[in-house]
């Protein structure tokens, strides 16, 4: 494809993801869809665009007042600064000389938040949060894309046994730190069209979420909870932990994802694993579970700020009034999902977002509110589960991965045991 012609459909992609009223990987999909004659690297390319414009929108809305003509497609032209063909799509000589100057501005003499590109709001939650130093780690480390982690399927296969096989098929994955069950993969192969993806040998789950689903520490024949199953990664996890023994339950309020994930479910060859839609957490088939279950795991919705690597449309999405009323979500789930666990049982809260509104004040607020519930030091609970800890890891009692530091996503998780 001609390059302007690459350039009118990232144009157009763009001005549909920066309505931001849907994900971008949604709006990224349905254009596909609409599009059916794009090729892989076509769509490659438009993608990779996309996302270098949603990581720096700050930096290159401020570039791109440096020509004329539809933002969309000088931002797009931005994004392709470096590239060759990036010059065959200008249309005039000035277009050119502004491209040119781009390509070779020295960004880090401009002023932060171009740096940084994170709106007001956000910068200044983190930066409370971390020293100058920690600050600039991570805001230079959420400007990369994130890591391609799997977690095999110890049911079906040992991690050896995946490796090898993803080598066969010229897949280099090298074995991660921390979680006994993940390999991290170089580059980003369509590994799903793999036999060995297809025969449930290995799911796409970054290491943190693994680590996640090793804290609850789920045993053989035990009632097992996920409160919140989403798409099952850390179900199929805690299933597998399991040894597909006892009976876990993914509840969830969406029926859509819990169909995604019987399909999953199928491929691991899990059988202890029960779907179950619920309206809220107020639910009747909750209570009907009431102080019956082993382990229950909250992995709350949240505003997902962890993954700002994956999903970097999510800084410019969230707002402190959204982050507001997901606390209030989440303190009431957290609240309902604790009335499932029975004396001696444990409860864990986690989240995939950095900011401490979302994650230490709604640990203190449930642990204040809930006598019957006593803390369990993280540090314990990871040796007890045999996770190796990372480098201040255990804050506080609490986990929190950072990706600048652990090189995961953005985690937290607070633990509790209820009392005999």
């Amino acid at each position: 494809m001609h390059p302007k012609a690459l350039l009118d459909h990232t144009a157009a992609l763009l001005r549909a993801v920066l309505q931001f009223d849907q994900p971008a990987d949604a709006v990224v999909s349905a254009y596909f869809r609409r599009h059916h004659g794009l090729g892989a690297r076509e769509r490659h390319a438009l993608a990779e665009t996309v996302y270098a414009v949603l990581r720096r929108r700050l930096l290159y809305q401020h570039l791109a007042q440096g020509a004329r003509g539809p933002l969309e497609r000088r931002l797009a032209l931005v994004g392709w600064r470096g590239e060759p063909r990036v010059l065959d799509a200008a249309v005039n000589d000035a277009e050119r000389n502004w491209l040119v100057a781009v390509a070779t501005l020295d960004t880090s003499t401009l002023p932060a938040k171009l740096r940084h590109n994170l709106p007001d709001w956000l910068a200044g939650a983190l930066h409370g949060q971390l020293d100058d130093a920690q600050f600039e780690l991570l805001t230079a480390a959420l400007l990369q894309p994130a890591p391609l982690d799997l977690r095999v399927n110890v049911l079906k296969a040992k991690r050896e046994e995946v490796q090898q096989t993803l080598q066969q098929a010229d897949i280099h994955a090298a074995a991660t730190p921390y979680s006994p069950w993940g390999l991290r993969v170089e580059g980003r192969p369509a590994i799903n069209t793999l036999p060995a993806f297809r025969a449930g040998l290995f799911e796409v789950q970054d290491e943190g979420s693994q680590l996640l689903a090793m804290l609850l520490d789920a045993r053989r024949g035990e009632m097992v909870v996920d409160f919140c199953a989403g798409a099952g990664g850390k179900t199929l996890a805690l299933g597998a932990a399991m040894r597909n023994t006892g009976r876990l339950y993914a509840f969830d309020t969406a029926g859509h994802r819990l169909h995604t994930l019987k399909e999953r479910v199928a491929r691991s060859g899990l059988s202890n694993v029960h779907t179950v839609q619920i309206a809220h957490e107020r639910d009747e088939r909750i209570k009907r579970l009431a102080g019956k279950i082993d382990r229950v795991l909250v992995d709350a919705p949240c505003s997902g700020l962890g993954t700002l690597r994956r999903n970097p449309d999510l800084k410019w999405r969230q707002s402190p009034d959204t982050v507001a009323h997901l606390r209030q979500q989440q303190q009431a789930i957290l609240a309902g999902a604790a009335t499932l666990v029975k004396p001696g049982g444990r409860l864990v809260y986690a989240t995939c977002s950095l900011l401490e509104v979302e994650n230490d004040d709604v640990a203190r607020t449930f642990g204040q509110a809930h006598p019957q519930f006593e803390g369990v030091a993280v540090a314990q609970a990871m040796a007890h589960a045999r996770i190796a800890p990372g480098t201040e890891w255990t804050e506080g009692d609490c986990l929190r991965l950072w990706p600048h530091r652990d090189h995961t996503d953005g985690f937290f998780a607070a633990v509790w045991q209820r009392k005999s």
